[in-house]
C-alpha cells in the first residue's frame, strides 16, 4: 500500500468516527425530545378525551358511553406499555428518563389500576423494577407504591 492510499485510508476512518459520533449525539437528542413530546401528546390527548367523553355523556346511552371510555382507556393503557418499553430500551443504552416523565407514567399507571385495566400486582411489579434502576426516584415510586398497597386492600 503506497502513502497515498494510507493517507485516504485514515481520513476515511476517521469521518466514519467522526459522522458516528454525531449520529450519537443526535440520537440523544431525539430521545430527549421524543420523550417531552410524548408527555404533552398524552398531557394533551387526555385533557381531549376528558372533554369529549363529558360531551358525549349527554349524547349517548350508558351501553354505548360506557364502550367509548373502555376503547380509550385500553388506548391510553397500550400508550402507557410502549413508553415502559421505550424507557426500558433508553436505559439500556444508557439513558436516564427525565423524573417528570416516570411521575407522568405513574400516574396514567394509577388510572388504568383504578378502571381494572391494569392488575395492582402487574404495576406493582413494574415500581419494583423501577426503584432497583431508579433508585434516585425512590421517594415517589415508595408513594406510588403505597397508593397501590392501599388500592389492594
Amino acid at each position: 500500500m503506497d502513502k497515498s492510499s494510507q493517507k485516504y485510508a485514515v481520513i476515511a476512518l476517521f469521518l466514519v468516527v467522526v459522522l458516528m459520533l454525531i449520529g450519537y449525539q443526535v440520537r440523544e437528542v431525539i430521545y430527549t425530545q421524543q420523550t417531552d413530546d410524548e408527555m404533552n401528546v398524552d398531557a394533551e390527548q387526555l385533557a381531549d378525551t376528558q372533554v369529549n367523553v363529558i360531551n358525549a355523556q349527554a349524547q349517548m346511552p350508558n351501553t354505548e358511553l360506557d364502550q367509548l371510555t373502555q376503547n380509550q382507556l385500553i388506548e391510553q393503557r397500550d400508550r402507557l406499555y410502549a413508553s415502559f418499553a421505550e424507557l426500558t430500551s433508553g436505559m439500556s443504552k444508557g439513558q436516564k428518563p427525565k423524573a417528570e416523565h416516570v411521575v407522568h407514567m405513574l400516574g396514567q399507571q394509577q388510572q388504568l389500576v383504578s378502571a381494572n385495566l391494569v392488575t395492582v400486582e402487574e404495576a406493582n411489579a413494574q415500581i419494583v423494577f423501577l426503584k432497583k434502576v431508579l433508585p434516585e426516584l425512590n421517594t415517589v415510586l415508595n408513594q406510588a407504591q403505597t397508593q397501590l398497597e392501599q388500592r389492594q386492600l
